[in-house]
């Protein structure tokens, strides 16, 4: 029984351990009336459902996503209101180590993703999850070695 409400208070937080954050950055519309840009994103390719304002930057980070993929795309504005179409659409496995953003052209007035995220150090996330595994494999191998010592044994 104490093992199990061991499990359950360790493994209760285990969604939060799987959040990531997913840099984006693009290159500048070349056109000069451009006075910011707005993301996308969304859990379905094509179907975006948060838009963000990013203002004249070229880079944003999403923070805390949850596990599954995620696709992004922006498109680049005017004063007047206008916008361009969307960029290339990029998008992260959470949970993985990957940002695949395919096409290096773009769409969106010049708006490109870049790739990110691909062989580079552990990120937080990922640290917290080799730290859980090292945790639970050796709770496993001292729990097994009590279990062990309190089996009675039998001489003849």
């Amino acid at each position: 029984m104490k093992i199990f409400i061991l499990l359950l208070i360790l493994l209760g937080p285990a969604p939060l351990l799987f959040a990531e954050d997913a840099l984006l950055s693009w290159e500048p519309s070349p056109d000069s009336d451009v006075t910011g840009y707005q993301i996308y994103h969304g859990t379905a390719s094509g179907q975006y459902v948060e838009s963000i304002n990013a203002g004249n930057t070229t880079t944003y980070t999403f923070s805390e996503l949850t596990p599954g993929v995620h696709y992004f795309a922006v498109t680049a504005y005017n004063p007047s209101g206008g916008q361009s179409n969307f960029s290339n659409e990029a998008s992260k496995e959470i949970g993985g180590n990957t940002l695949d953003a395919p096409g290096a052209g773009g769409g969106g007035g010049g708006c490109a993703i870049q790739r990110y995220g691909a062989g580079g150090p552990l990120e937080a996330a990922e640290m917290l999850v080799l730290f859980a595994t090292i945790f639970f494999l050796a709770a496993k191998r001292i729990v097994s070695a009590f279990l062990r010592s309190r089996i009675p044994t039998v001489t003849k």
